[in-house]
């Protein structure tokens, strides 16, 4: 019962994450939100390719025993890089698309634009 409920609760905690994760990038990149969507993949599957690896090198290598202790040092590490990044991904004000592209391109009238 208890691998049940624990699998409930990460799967309410983790459902939003990558809508969430993919919001805030959009809003960061302004007008690079494309390419930076692109790398957000890259960084999924390399993720998840890697934490894969690296689990079953440490299951075969150190045993189950120092999985836990591993899984929270990651934890640890990913909690301060999303506190430590919270200002750009999730601003505490609304950034509307313009304001975005007058951030990343403050002189738009200067351009040349096509006939």
């Amino acid at each position: 019962m208890l691998v049940f409920t624990g699998v409930a609760l990460w799967g309410l905690a983790f459902d939003g994450a990558a809508t969430l994760l993919q919001t805030a990038l959009a809003r960061a990149a302004g007008p690079h939100a494309d390419t930076a969507q692109s790398l957000l993949v890259i960084g999924w599957n390399t993720g998840i390719a890697g934490g894969g690896s690296i689990g079953g090198l440490v299951l075969a290598r150190l045993g189950s025993e120092y999985l836990a202790w591993i899984v929270l040092a990651l934890t640890v590490t990913s909690l301060t890089v999303t506190i430590s990044a919270r200002r750009h991904g999730f601003p505490t004000h609304r950034t509307t698309a313009a304001d975005a592209m007058r951030r990343a391109d403050p002189s738009p009238s200067t351009k040349s634009w096509p006939r």
